[in-house]
């Protein structure tokens, strides 16, 4: 995210209940960032900002993600060995079509499932996550794990008052405080999918494939946001 990005008007249509942010835009004048929705911070440089602790056993949506792109690759390989095979007859290419795919997603699912359980050990059970929005598009940034709920409120405080007045700050403490990140430009945008229940809403795009978590209270607010400014996405 960079620092000349247009302000966002947050206004009663854009939060759920319809509420006046004049307030808000008052207390960012004074140098504070606003809560426009439970947990969702508007800084002083436009960008909405907000964490996210999902706990990687009880919600599934990176686990049913990397199992689809496992599972498209064997699929691949397995289409592949039955074109070879297929001068030998319909039949036997077909057979060696689902032996292939069969035992490849059951040996990917199998691996899967135990490098999945590794890493949520290692992770202490969750992936945290800071979200920052503006007009242009939203930023998932994975944090370390020693970035327990508090510390990243603090974080987001730390950033709120720098982005105003030092954007080197920002961009040094992002860069040792964050693990990954993935950036989606809504105009690039093609499909949205929400899943509700899964605190989940999937942005995606020709080269990219986001991942955006909210909590219930800040779920429809955020699908409202992205879908208003995704002009060519199909919302699902």
């Amino acid at each position: 995210m960079t620092n000349d990005v247009p302000a966002i008007n947050v206004n009663a249509a854009d939060t759920p209940d319809g509420s006046d942010n004049s307030a808000s835009h008052e207390s960012i004048a004074a140098g504070q960032e606003a809560q426009v929705v439970p947990g969702i911070y508007l800084c002083q440089d436009g960008v909405l900002r907000w964490t996210h602790e999902l706990s990687l056993w009880k919600n599934q949506s990176i686990f049913l993600t990397t199992w689809k792109i496992l599972a498209g690759v064997v699929c691949a390989l397995a289409l592949f060995m039955f074109f070879l095979e297929l001068e030998n007859g319909f039949v036997p290419a077909g057979l060696l079509f689902l032996r292939f795919a069969g035992i490849g997603i059951l040996l990917a699912t199998i691996l899967l499932l135990l490098g999945y359980a590794l890493v949520a050990v290692v992770q202490g059970g969750t992936y945290n996550v800071l979200f920052e929005m503006d007009e242009r598009g939203v930023k998932h940034t994975q944090l370390q794990k020693q970035f327990k709920r508090a510390q990243v409120l603090a974080f987001i405080g730390m950033l709120a008052g720098a982005a105003a007045a030092n954007p080197t700050v920002v961009g040094t403490n992002m860069l040792a405080a964050s693990k990954a990140s993935s950036y989606s430009e809504f105009k690039s945008v093609t499909k949205i999918i929400a899943k509700p229940r899964r605190n989940t809403i999937y942005v995606n795009s020709s080269l990219e494939h986001n991942q955006i978590y909210a909590d219930p209270a800040q779920f429809a607010f955020v699908l409202d946001f992205i879908a208003k400014h995704s002009s060519k996405a199909q919302v699902k």
